[in-house]
Formats: structure tokens, sequence, C-alpha cells
């Protein structure tokens, strides 16, 4: 994974410098990466919006993967990658 997302380094420098938020970029460029490694056999399967239930509730995740016998359950949160406009969510976070 760390390999695929340093070519992407480009990109990541151009949301850095215009403080923006990239989750639906993200989710797309791992959906990218994840049915490669499905094909490559790295990985057995995955799945996007992930639905599962925890005491009578149903819950979603943005994906699962599966490797083996053991899924790991992936969710993404957008960060406010840049504090270099003083807004309030920059401020907030470096509290």
């Amino acid at each position: 994974m760390k390999e695929y997302f340093l070519q992407e380094e480009e990109h990541l420098r151009a949301f850095i410098e215009n403080d923006t938020r990239v989750e639906s970029w993200f989710k797309a460029e791992l959906m990218v990466l994840l049915s490669r490694l499905k094909k490559e056999g790295v990985i057995d399967t995955f799945e996007r919006e992930h639905s599962f239930h925890t005491d009578d509730k149903r819950s979603q995740i943005d994906f699962s993967i599966t490797i083996g016998r053991i899924t790991y359950l992936v969710e993404l949160k957008a960060l406010c990658i840049s504090q270099s406009k003083g807004t309030a969510r920059a401020n907030f976070e470096s509290r």
C-alpha cells in the first residue's frame, strides 16, 4: 500500500497545499489497489460499504478486507491536512 500511494505524491502534495479533504479520492484509489491485490492473490476478497450488526444496531464501514481467515474492517475519516489557512478546523485540531 505504501509503495502504491508513494506514486501519488504529486496529488497528495496538491491536496495539502490547497487544504483539501480527499476521502472520496482516497476511497477510489483504495478500490483500484484492492482490486489489483485481489487479482494478484495478495488478498482473498474485499467489500465496499460492508454492513455488520452489533448490539441490535446495524452499522456500515467503508471496507472489509479478507486475507486468509482474518477479516480487517477499515473506516476512512477525512482529516484536515493543512493548518496554513488558520481555519476553525485547524485551530480546533491544534489544541
